[in-house]
């Protein structure tokens, strides 16, 4: 079984048109945001707060989409979900999935200089 890559930089190099400062500019950014944007799904999924687990989610999107992150779908899940104010357990395995997947994501990010 062949395993879904946690990045894929195409999207970020075709947006950089070969201007590697701003591919590096980009990639230190997610790097950044990527944990930050973790630690608050995580937060308000603990707290059952679905306006928060919406509003993180949203933002999450383009951050995933700018580096390749498959968690995309998974995303407008919760954002769904969270507008229908669903049962917190819904929550569980797609907050564990992106969760994985940002960290690993990371590790990759980190090893780009």
């Amino acid at each position: 079984m062949s395993r879904i890559p946690v990045i894929n930089l195409n999207y970020l190099e075709e947006l950089s048109g070969g201007d590697t400062e701003f591919l590096q500019e980009s990639i230190d950014m997610a790097k950044m945001i990527i944990p930050k944007r973790l630690s608050k799904l995580e937060a308000a999924y603990l707290k059952a707060d679905h306006e928060e687990l919406y509003q993180v989610a949203h933002k999450m999107k383009s951050t995933a989409r700018m580096v390749g992150m498959p968690i995309y779908e998974q995303l407008e899940e919760i954002e769904a979900a969270a507008r229908k104010q669903q049962a917190i357990a819904f929550f569980t395995p797609l907050v564990q999935h992106i969760t994985k997947v940002g960290n690993e994501a990371m590790e990759h990010l980190s090893q780009i200089t």
